[in-house]
């Protein structure tokens, strides 16, 4: 009895934490939801300033995610998601190296994607025909993307214990069967996540993957785990 009594009052103490964490820390929609750019900042690139490694390291860390995801098998003929892109730090990177029309993008803050559709323009990449939308709550439905591979890149971390189930109940309809979705920043992830999304952990990636530090990162293990995920096979989202 005693033991079933301590078990309930842990549960709870750590649900109330977990609330009070989620209402103190901003979450990915409260804070990049409401960065707003003018035409001016998108032309001189001032978006920079609101991601990691801020311009400084802006293409160092780009060119890791191609770098990362050419490692994991992607191909110039693989469809490929980009959650969470913002103004195209990695997206210009893989565009380039991907087939025209194998490339789309989807974030929540629409003056991050103007500014990606400045910079497809500026970088001559029209051509490579990208799809870049403006999406809430990572709700893809409608959405006929079947990609075989995603990258939600210093994404998840962000958000919310309520946004982070939305993703993996939403995510998987915009998946092709046995794509792989890679998660950076995942200590986080437990089994109860993957509850019914379709999804299943495939691979753990850890810090001696690779040396970061030499991509634009402090220190090595900054970005890991990063968490390879892979969409069962005949499972449809109801």
């Amino acid at each position: 009895m005693k033991l079933t009594i301590f078990g309930n009052l842990r549960s709870r103490i750590r649900g109330s934490i977990q609330q009070l964490l989620e209402r103190s820390l901003p979450n990915a929609t409260g804070h990049y939801h409401g960065i707003r750019l003018s035409p001016q900042e998108i032309a001189s690139k001032a978006f920079k300033q609101h991601l990691g490694g801020g311009k400084e390291h802006w293409e160092q860390r780009g060119r890791f995610q191609l770098l990362f995801l050419k490692t994991m098998g992607l191909l110039p003929s693989s469809h490929f998601l980009d959650i969470g892109c913002g103004p195209l730090r990695a997206g210009v990177h893989l565009i380039d190296y991907l087939d025209a029309g194998h490339y789309t993008e989807f974030d929540y803050n629409a003056d991050f994607i103007t500014a990606a559709h400045t910079i497809v323009e500026g970088r001559g990449l029209t051509n490579k025909c990208p799809k870049l939308a403006c999406i809430s709550d990572f709700d893809c439905t409608g959405q006929n993307w079947n990609a075989d591979f995603a990258l939600a890149f210093s994404v998840l971390n962000h958000c919310s214990e309520t946004e982070r189930r939305a993703f993996f109940q939403r995510i998987p309809t915009a998946l092709h069967t046995q794509a792989r979705l890679y998660i950076t920043h995942a200590s986080w992830v437990r089994p109860g996540h993957l509850k019914s999304s379709g999804m299943k952990m495939t691979k753990t990636i850890r810090s001696d993957f690779i040396d970061i530090t030499r991509h634009g990162w402090e220190h090595r293990n900054d970005i890991f785990p990063i968490l390879e995920l892979t969409k069962i096979e005949a499972y449809s989202c109801c």
